[in-house]
């Protein structure tokens, strides 16, 4: 970076949010195209919104000088206080401190153990089970039954509670649905961006019918896990790891090359069948993790991070200033060629270092940004890894899939904090 004095950047107008309002990714892309990949765009009668796909400056930001910024209270934190309770995502401080480590003591360190391999097996089993009744060589959709899974491994890994397929899993995970379905509204990045900020009363308004049609599924939800830390993880386990597989198992039915290396690598470990089988095994699984860090790199479940600086920071040559906003990116990021040659190519042998382990950057350094980054990254960054991991093991195993001609697959938009899910439309048939 350079070596400068540090200055504030020059604020763009703030009719430069025109472009992000429809379509946030390809605005992002725009923006930087033409304005750099670190912009400054002016709010009325407020602080600049920054918005950055460097990802030394992202560091910077999250990581270096985290102690300088906040996560703002904004639509996104207050929707999770009203619904979740105060929780992890909506505090701050000491307070949010402790509450990160009473929720990552819930999920046993963030990661699985050997003691929980039983009950993932047989989550594992009941996957399995479910899309083998449609695997017929017809197009089906593989979304339900994923959702599902999570949902359930959820429920044993945070909850700690013992759950079985059938009405109370159902209502719950419609519940769930409506809860994430109704936030992704009301949290629309454009009133996130301008009607929070300019026309408050306006948003109130158009948010009133979306949270209380929100309201009844909540109460059942509520009702279900009283610990507001635990609900918080229990979406989160159950939201990002189902994010992640939709979308890589949309990835390997475009690619069949990719999917027939999987399988080869999967055919020797039985996660269902075989009581002697560890996390070991699953973390061994190589290429398989490899596809899942790419399917992350082009879908990241999170769309973007937001921070606010609580007092002037410099980041280079560049002084954010006390109360201005930045937004980090992970699409955007993962999009920069610098970083990661060919972008938009899906290729997962960019996470193989050359001893065949899996990596966690890319080979020209490249950082996931996926599940955030920094003291405040996701705590079950890995559990998600662990079980999105062991469940692609388990349908590679027994199943092919191809992405039919005909439907086309929509991209995610990057409107919401949580990225769209893929419908996973799949012309599914039994491994011969």
């Amino acid at each position: 970076m350079s070596t400068a004095d540090p200055a504030p950047l020059e604020p763009l107008h703030w009719r430069h949010l025109a472009p992000i309002w429809g379509h946030p990714y390809r605005g992002y892309q725009r923006l930087h195209a033409r304005y750099g990949p670190t912009v400054a765009i002016d709010r009325p009668g407020r602080k600049p919104i920054v918005f950055t796909k460097d990802e030394d400056f992202a560091t910077a930001c999250l990581v270096e000088h985290h102690d300088a910024f906040t996560r703002p209270l904004n639509i996104v934190t207050g929707i999770f206080r009203s619904l979740v309770g105060d929780a992890i995502v909506s505090s701050e401080g000491a307070q949010w401190q402790g509450r990160r480590q009473r929720g990552s003591r819930r999920i046993r360190g963030a990661t699985l153990e050997d003691d929980q391999v039983e009950l993932l097996r047989r989550g594992l089993g009941e996957l399995r089970d479910e899309v083998a009744a449609n695997a017929r060589g017809e197009v089906v959709d593989l979304l339900p039954a994923i959702e599902r899974f999570t949902l359930t491994q959820s429920i044993r890994l945070v909850c700690g509670r013992e759950i079985e397929r059938g009405p109370e899993l159902e209502r719950l995970h419609r519940a769930i649905q409506t809860i994430m379905g109704g936030t992704q509204q009301i949290a629309d990045i454009r009133r996130q961006m301008f009607l929070y900020s300019v026309l408050p009363k306006a948003r109130k308004i158009l948010d009133a019918p979306l949270r209380r049609a929100i309201r009844p599924s909540f109460a059942l939800y509520a009702a279900y896990e009283p610990d507001p830390e635990v609900r918080e993880l229990l979406i989160a386990t159950f939201e990002n790891p189902s994010t992640a597989l939709s979308w890589t198992l949309s990835l390997l039915g475009e690619h069949p090359e990719h999917l027939e290396r999987v399988r080869d690598e999967v055919a020797r470990v039985d996660l269902i069948g075989d009581s002697s089988v560890t996390i070991a095994d699953i973390d061994g699984l190589a290429y398989t993790g490899a596809v899942i860090r790419e399917a992350l790199r082009l879908r990241p479940p999170i769309a973007y991070l937001s921070r606010r600086a609580t007092r002037d920071v410099a980041i280079g040559d560049v002084l954010i200033e006390r109360g201005t906003h930045v937004l980090v990116i992970p699409y955007c990021l993962h999009m920069d060629p610098e970083r990661w040659p060919a972008p938009e190519r899906f290729d997962p042998t960019r996470f193989l270092r050359a001893d065949g382990s899996v990596s966690t950057r890319g080979p020209a350094g490249g950082r996931l940004w996926s599940f955030g980054f920094g003291p405040r990254g996701c705590p079950g960054t890995r559990l998600a890894l662990q079980l999105a991991t062991a469940a692609l093991a388990v349908l590679a195993r027994d199943f092919r899939w191809t992405s039919p001609a005909e439907r086309a697959r929509p991209l995610p938009t990057g409107r919401y904090p949580w990225n769209e899910k893929s419908p996973v439309w799949e012309r599914l048939s039994r491994s011969a």
